[in-house]
Parts: C-alpha cells; structure tokens; sequence
C-alpha cells in the first residue's frame, strides 16, 4: 500500500532518530528534536483525512469505490450514470463527501436529507459510506461520519439514520461507537 501509517514510523524521541539516522554524535539535540517533530508532523498530515463534498470531477473515482461496497459495476460511458452522480452532487437535499488522504479520494459518503411525516425536522439518512481497501484502519469512516453528522445538526436534523450489511461487523462498531443504535430491521423487496 502507497499509504502512509503513523504507526510505520516511530521517529517521537531524538534518540530513536539518532539511532535510525545511524548518526551517535556531532548533532544537537535541538536539531534532532526539530527533525523528529517535522517528521512526525508531516507523517500525521499525510495520514489525516481531509473531508469535502464531492464535485464532479470526482465522478470516475466514485464509481469505483461503490464497487468495492458490493455495489454493481456502472459505466460512466453510459450518459444516465453520469446524469445520476451529477443530479446528486447538485441536490441540496443530498449530501455527497469524499475524503482524501494524500490528494488521493479514499473514501465516500452519500447521503439524503429527507422528511418524515411524524417530524418537523429532516432526518440525514446515509445511503453509503466506503472506504477503499488499502486506507481502511485510519479513521477514514470516523472522519466522513463526524464531517456529516455536524452537517446534519447543522441543517437541524433531528437523527442521522442508516443501514448495514449484516457482514459489515467493523462498520457496525464505528456507528455504534459513534452513538448509533441497532432500532429496526431492514428488509428488500427487488423489482
């Protein structure tokens, strides 16, 4: 993976950083100090995500980031896929968020603000939440969660409301650890 992780580096004391460096004597502890918070900071940065909605420009790389959440492969040759991502990104009722992590898309949310007949608020319902492969681990869904949760209060939602796959156990943890609770059971009829 061409993803950084802090825990890759342990570049946090001087001494490790002598010791890495292969360099025992003739640095100063403040310059080795400076270094291995530079590096340390840089090495945070490259692993925090930055959250933004989507534009579209970043249809191509939506497309196959659903595909990795089992969804089915779509063509953005076809003119109607195309239609679709951009009636979504251009909806204020929708809420689309990418995130990036390196200047790279890892990961997406897609969500709806939606009524419901007993409220006179909107409720955010998410449709989607996925994050690539190689950046699972770091906080990429955390990070897509907080950003549409603060959207949603926001807007003044009265709940953020999802569903899960019944394999999808990891995500199961970070809703619940995020104050979601398991109220329903979700059910399909296809067409």
């Amino acid at each position: 993976s061409d993803i950084l992780r802090e825990q890759d580096f342990s570049v946090y004391e001087p001494l490790d950083l002598r010791v890495q460096s292969g360099a025992s004597e003739g640095v100063p502890d403040e310059i080795v100090a400076a270094v291995a918070s530079c590096l340390a900071e840089w090495v945070a940065e490259q692993t925090r995500a930055c959250v933004r909605p989507a534009m579209v420009a970043d249809i191509p790389i939506l497309l196959p980031l659903l595909e990795e959440l089992g969804r089915p492969h779509a063509d953005l040759a076809d003119a109607r896929v195309a239609d679709v991502y951009r009636q979504h990104i251009a909806d204020p009722d929708r809420l689309v968020l990418v995130a990036e992590l390196g200047g790279r898309i890892v990961g997406a949310l897609d969500g709806a603000y939606r009524t419901r007949l007993n409220w006179p608020t909107r409720e955010l319902w998410i449709a989607d939440l996925v994050v690539t492969e190689s950046a699972r681990g770091l906080d990429i869904g955390r990070a897509l969660m907080d950003d549409a949760i603060t959207r949603a209060r926001q807007a003044g939602c009265h709940c953020l409301a999802l569903e899960s796959g019944h394999s999808r156990q990891v995500a199961h943890q970070l809703y619940r650890s995020l104050g979601f609770e398991d109220r329903g059971v979700y059910l399909v009829l296809d067409l």
